[in-house]
């Protein structure tokens, strides 16, 4: 059974959501903020700035099914967050977890890389109170295959509440969010442990789930 804190500052992790990522070079792993030599990507927000606090720490993992993979936060610095799956992929996102990864890729399973750069962020939440509305913009840059999209983003809060899942039970807040007005993705936010613990994303052939199966805490 999953132990949780009452609701804590902190921002979770809409980890991999329709991004998780890799390519198929079988190098040692490389911290993806020094993956690519175009600057970071930027933040930027008419009614915030950028969370200055995380819940993560190194060696926090999070092991999810549909499909079965493991996350674990690899390091905490300059205001991102990097990961590395079970199977050699990577993510970096920002302190804010609830947004998109900012970069993906890796030597796993999956063959896609690239970044986004995510603006006009409008009122990102520190705490997740029901009712709360928040947006952003991302802008997303697919170096493998190459494309490019921009997509908004507007999400709204809900009840915070006990949910059971595999990994056991804990205080989820409901967070829904719509990309151009058409694919709607909800999240079941644990503020305890920094990360989701249920995604449920829509889609023309039905909901997909995925569930947190466990959770390691990294050493302090």
């Amino acid at each position: 059974m999953i132990k949780v804190r009452p609701l804590s500052k902190g921002i979770s992790l809409l980890l991999a959501l329709l991004l998780a990522a890799s390519c198929s070079h079988k190098k040692s792993f490389i911290d993806p903020q020094f993956i690519y030599a175009h600057p970071s990507p930027s933040l930027n927000s008419s009614d915030n700035a950028p969370i200055a606090k995380s819940q993560l720490r190194v060696g926090d993992s999070f092991l999810f099914n549909n499909p079965d993979k493991k996350w674990t936060v690899t390091g905490l610095a300059g205001g991102k967050v990097s990961w590395r799956s079970d199977s050699g992929d990577y993510l970096q996102t920002t302190l804010s977890t609830l947004l998109p990864p900012v970069r993906w890729g890796g030597g796993g399973d999956d063959l896609s890389s690239g970044r986004s750069e995510l603006v006009d962020l409008k009122g990102i939440p520190i705490t997740l109170t029901a009712g709360y509305k928040f947006s952003f913009t991302e802008d997303r840059y697919s170096i493998r295959p190459p494309d490019f999209t921009k997509a908004l983003w507007q999400c709204v809060v809900g009840e915070t509440s006990l949910i059971l899942v595999p990994a056991g039970k804990v205080e989820a807040a409901e967070v829904v969010c719509n990309r151009n007005g058409q694919e709607k993705v909800l999240m079941n936010y644990a503020q305890s442990l920094g990360h989701y613990v249920r995604q449920v994303i829509a889609t023309e052939k039905g909901p997909v789930i995925r569930e947190l199966v466990t959770y390691a805490r990294g050493k302090q």
